[in-house]
């Protein structure tokens, strides 16, 4: 567990980060290895979204710096933290393993052997400032993206609420009313990562005869994200020499190795492809 110490506002009201020895009770004391995402807001905000998944409950924390060059820093370091190689996330609980199953079963896109979850924010928008942001608590509590779960099955890339939390025991019930949002892997039309940036990105989507549809998202896992999506693509479309969707990601991530997609069925995998397109 790390110590930070800008002064911040959780949920409307002001906290430090600080030593477990100064933490009093109206204190908050948030894990590095909770933490889902951090991204910049405005020039001196920064804001991280952080998850308990046991307990089922999604917290945000905003920072507010005093200058612009403050706020970098800290958002640098931050983003260094949480990629780093030494740092882990939380391991999914098995209910919530459960929870996302059952989910994309329901969808009829669901292989043990073949599915992949993140955790992820959902943002309204990328644009940043967009959001008037003011020292009032009713400004500070308001939340503007959310927490939930991506996961990539076989042919779709799932979006996925957190389950509903419940009164016993404050855990969370496996019957989430939330609607799930489904894109077919094959409509991915384009990926975005900002190098060095924080850790936002986003996907575009294009179904035939309808608008484009663009996710605006935040993990510390984004690089893991856009390549197993990557991947997923290559293997439902092995015969395609450039991929068929625009890429501006860093560079690093261009060069990193893929694994061989396996060559299982007929007519040089027309079937699987086939059946991705009629997702």
């Amino acid at each position: 567990m790390n110590s930070l110490n800008p002064i911040t506002r959780i949920g409307g009201r002001s906290t430090t980060f600080s030593t477990l020895s100064e933490i009093s009770s109206d204190q908050a004391l948030v894990k590095l290895n909770q933490i889902v995402a951090v991204y910049e807001l405005d020039k001196t905000f920064i804001q991280v979204d952080h998850l308990d998944e046991r307990s089922g409950f999604p917290t945000s924390t905003i920072l507010q710096l005093a200058t612009i060059t403050e706020a970098e820093q800290w958002l640098t370091a931050l983003c260094k933290t949480v990629r780093s190689p030494g740092y882990s996330t939380l391991p999914f609980v098995p209910k919530m393993v459960e929870f996302v199953a059952r989910r994309l079963e329901m969808e009829k896109d669901y292989s043990p052997d073949n599915i992949m979850i993140f955790r992820v924010v959902h943002r309204p928008s990328d644009r940043k400032g967009q959001v008037k942001l003011s020292h009032s608590n009713d400004d500070m509590s308001k939340s503007y993206s959310s927490i939930c779960y991506l996961a990539v099955g076989v042919n779709k890339i799932h979006l996925i609420p957190l389950p509903k939390a419940t009164n016993r025991g404050s855990s969370a019930s496996l019957l989430s009313p939330h609607t799930l949002q489904s894109y077919g892997i094959l409509t991915l039309c384009g990926i975005t990562m900002v190098p060095d940036a924080d850790d936002s990105f986003s996907l575009k989507f294009r179904s035939p005869c309808r608008p484009y549809q663009t996710l605006h998202l935040a993990s510390s896992c984004a690089a893991q994200i856009i390549q197993t999506i990557r991947h997923a693509a290559d293997f439902l479309r092995p015969e395609w020499i450039e991929p068929s969707f625009s890429l501006d990601i860093p560079e690093k991530l261009y060069n990193e190795p893929f694994p061989d997609v396996e060559y299982d069925d007929e007519y040089l995998c027309f079937g699987r492809t086939l059946a991705a397109f009629c997702e």
